[in-house]
């Protein structure tokens, strides 16, 4: 894997070092770009009990970053899915996950989200892993300018220069808000806006088009866009009964649950629908409150049982995996997408910008989504710039490094991205919505839609009709030639073919 930077003078300020943000240092590091990743917490890895599930397309690009291996070793093909009513009644069983290896060339693949952090990080060249800083408490986030080689009357400036509470300052190019729902870069573009520091967003020519007096300022989304209709209490435990890759769902009206068992340990999901819809999505449970909750679940079944072709469940009930729970919490559950996904050097990508419910599993992947299309247009954008402004030798020991992207560059990158993504984003908004109004029985017609969907003929058609050709168009990294492992009957858009090494 190629470490060394062949974009002097160019650097990447990556924010949070979740999954996202880690894919994006694999990104950047393969593309050759430096890049220093801020993360806040102490610890790459803390094991908070919830499970991630990679999409076929996800493993392509797991592929490219060369951590077959390891995911291979710690995760679980899910490969069957039961549906119960509070009750314990069967609504029905299917094994579409099947189907999608047909498809695509692999099952969806379950991890706890701490493994998958921990492979994602020491997947990373060592040169990289020493990038990835932890402890850093941002206290605050500027452009900056005075580059008299760049065109320093656009908003965006010169760079990007972030303040960590330590007294630690980073500068760079521009900043990749991989921080999550509560995203202090997508806050710091509000601010910037709304006090005049830099304008609204960019026109074709990297103008700010910063507001007049009387206009005021302008930003469309609210400090926090996202909306909660429902909360999720999730919790780990060893593997109950040995079965492997199997997803259990309870519907109820205003109440759902979910179960996947992996390997050595499952995870359950627990929604439940909120008296009244927030737009405070950190709102931090206490101990008591999370045991309550799961009390009020105790009696839903979460497993088959032995007879795995009877029509009621007799397996394991909430209240007994609880009882084995090693890790567990529970937060209120973000849905949106932000209108505004850049602000002059800052881009965001993710649960930053966009926030699904986990029902249908498509949070990450579609988060990995966003940093394949930007790091393709990226690297794109750098090698044209470096062949348009190649780097000059002063003295025998001394060069001079291109100038910075222009602004009106970035400005075009980031539209672009931002226009390539807003298809996708919003049909994964809907389909997660779908799936856990249909789970939580939210009225008549969900509730139909519901048990329709649960028969194996309408799921293996939608699979092969209208979800699989839209995975077969994942994108992958266009710089990282590779011999593709998944392959199905669907031929993906992008292949080995489209890939180039510069």
């Amino acid at each position: 894997m190629p470490t060394a930077t062949k974009f002097p003078g160019f650097k990447a300020i990556i924010i949070g070092a979740g999954p996202t943000g880690l894919s994006a240092a694999h990104a950047l590091s393969l593309a050759g770009v430096d890049f220093v990743v801020l993360e806040r917490r102490g610890q790459i890895a803390k094991d908070q009990g919830a499970s991630l599930v990679l999409a076929p397309g996800s493993m392509r690009v797991m592929q490219q970053f060369g951590l077959l291996e390891a995911l291979d070793e710690a995760g679980c093909d899910v490969v069957r899915s039961v549906a119960f009513t509070r009750e314990g009644e069967v609504m029905g069983r299917t094994e579409t996950q099947l189907v999608v290896k047909e498809c695509h060339g692999t099952c969806p693949i379950s991890y706890h989200r701490a493994d998958l952090i921990r492979i994602l990080y020491e997947g990373l060249p060592a040169e990289s892993k020493s990038k990835i800083l932890l402890g850093q408490q941002i206290t605050d986030i500027q452009h900056v300018h005075g580059r008299p080689d760049n065109n320093s009357d656009h908003g965006g400036g010169d760079g990007v220069r972030v303040t960590c509470a330590d007294g630690t300052v980073h500068t760079g190019s521009i900043i990749i808000g991989a921080d999550g729902v509560n995203s202090l870069a997508r806050k710091t573009m509000r601010r910037l806006v709304l006090d005049g520091a830099v304008g609204g967003p960019f026109d074709k020519n990297g103008k700010s088009g910063k507001p007049t007096k009387a206009s005021g300022p302008v930003w469309e989304d609210p400090e926090d866009p996202f909306e909660s209709t429902y909360r999720c209490l999730w919790a780990t435990f060893p593997n109950p009964d040995g079965k492997t890759g199997v997803n259990c769902n309870s519907h109820d009206v205003g109440r759902s649950t979910m179960y996947i068992s992996g390997t050595d340990r499952a995870w359950l999901f627990l929604y439940e629908e909120l008296p009244e819809k927030t737009n405070s999505p950190g709102v931090k449970y206490t101990e008591e409150e999370i045991r309550t909750a799961a009390e009020e679940f105790g009696e839903y079944f979460i497993t088959e049982g032995d007879d795995v072709t009877g029509t009621r469940a007799e397996g394991l009930r909430v209240k007994d995996a609880m009882a084995r729970a090693t890790r567990m919490g529970m937060t209120n559950i973000a849905e949106g997408v932000v209108k505004h996904w850049s602000l002059g050097r800052i881009v965001l990508v993710g649960d930053a910008c966009h926030k699904f419910t986990p029902n249908a599993g498509q949070g990450f992947n579609t988060g990995l989504q966003d940093v394949v299309v930007l790091c393709n247009l990226l690297k794109k954008a750098l090698v044209q710039h470096h062949r348009d402004h190649p780097q000059q030798t002063t003295t025998k020991t001394t060069t001079v490094a291109p100038p910075q992207l222009p602004m009106a560059t970035l400005a075009a990158l980031f539209r672009q991205y931002h226009d390539a993504r807003q298809e996708e984003t919003a049909s994964m908004l809907e389909l997660s919505a779908t799936y856990t109004r249909m789970q939580a029985m939210a009225g008549f017609w969900w509730r139909l839609l519901g048990w329709v969907t649960l028969t194996p003929w309408v799921q293996s058609f939608m699979v092969r009709k209208v979800v699989g050709p839209r995975t077969a168009k994942s994108a992958i990294l266009s710089y990282v030639p590779f011999k593709d492992k998944y392959v199905g009957s669907l031929p993906w858009a992008m292949t080995c073919s489209d890939e180039g090494s510069e």
